[in-house]
């Protein structure tokens, strides 16, 4: 059984096919594309563990995809490659939503690690969540939902503060309640009182 299933966009046909038989051997289940759109059609469709895809693309800038993948399927690590080796290009990056910016050429050893420790990441976080849950987090932020929902039924009369304000007011009750990492981790399961 395949270790992830990764997703490679290079429009460079000798990077795809070193790239597709590294992985291969490492383990991993590779399926390659040389161009955005087959990228983000497989993602859309719910495929891939993660994501290798370099900068410059026939039909679209990497930089110009991460943000609608992320949007759809925030916890998918994608890892971004380039020739560019410019500082900016790696910030980009890491602004972006990348897990991991690697410049052209690279060490697919180098890379290979990279892949296992962003696959790595989700089952540490799930770990932690069950940890975190067992101790009373889940509880909490249950309890800061309720409260939320029957501070969103008293909103009705235009003096009263609106209900965005009482969801942001309840957000970062929740988030002092809870600390970040686990505010993070309620809210990202869709527990949170706008679903976010």
């Amino acid at each position: 059984m395949a270790k992830g299933n990764i997703l490679i966009a290079d429009d460079d046909a000798a990077i795809r096919t070193v790239l597709n038989q590294a992985l291969a051997r490492a383990g991993y289940a590779p399926r390659a594309t040389g161009n955005a759109a087959t990228l983000w059609r497989w993602i859309s469709q719910g495929d891939g563990d993660l994501v290798i895809t370099d900068v410059l693309m026939p039909d679209e800038n990497a930089f110009d995809l991460i943000p609608r993948v992320k949007k759809l399927r925030p916890d998918l690590p994608i890892i971004v490659m380039s020739a560019q080796n410019t500082f900016m290009t790696a910030i980009t990056a890491t602004e972006r939503g990348a897990y991991e910016y690697l410049p052209k050429p690279f060490d697919l050893n180098e890379l290979i690690a990279v892949v296992g420790r962003a696959l790595a990441e989700p089952r540490r976080k799930a770990q932690r969540l069950s940890a975190e849950a067992s101790d009373g987090h889940f509880e909490e932020a249950a309890r800061l939902l309720g409260e939320a929902r029957r501070e969103l039924d008293d909103v009705g009369s235009p003096e009263d503060r609106s209900a965005p304000e009482v969801v942001a007011e309840t957000k970062a009750k929740a988030r002092e309640a809870l600390g970040d990492e686990a505010f993070e981790a309620v809210y990202g399961t869709g527990l949170g009182p706008d679903g976010a």
